[in-house]
């Protein structure tokens, strides 16, 4: 009978997707400030961006046995404890 492990989605607060995200709330200021109301569109435009992409990197998978991270949600076999994962 094969070993089976969950998958477990882990979400970071404070990571890399944070900084992505702060970045982005700091677009439209940014924008603005060097090229007035068309700058502002811009940087609302970048905010959308960043916004999505730091939430995407933000989020992790790891093997619900032994906590080793995941390459991606679609590995079916854990590349440390070998278990097979839903």
């Amino acid at each position: 009978m094969a070993k089976i492990a969950k998958k477990v989605r882990k979400s970071e607060v404070a990571g890399v997707g944070c900084w992505i995200q702060f970045a982005g709330l700091l677009a439209p200021v940014v924008g603005y400030s060097l090229a007035g109301e068309s700058g502002a569109m811009y940087g609302g435009a970048l905010l959308l961006i960043f916004l999505v992409v730091g939430r995407v990197k933000s989020v992790r998978w790891i093997c619900g046995n032994c906590k080793n991270a995941l390459y991606s949600k679609s590995v079916t076999c854990c590349p440390a404890c070998k278990y097979e994962l839903q």
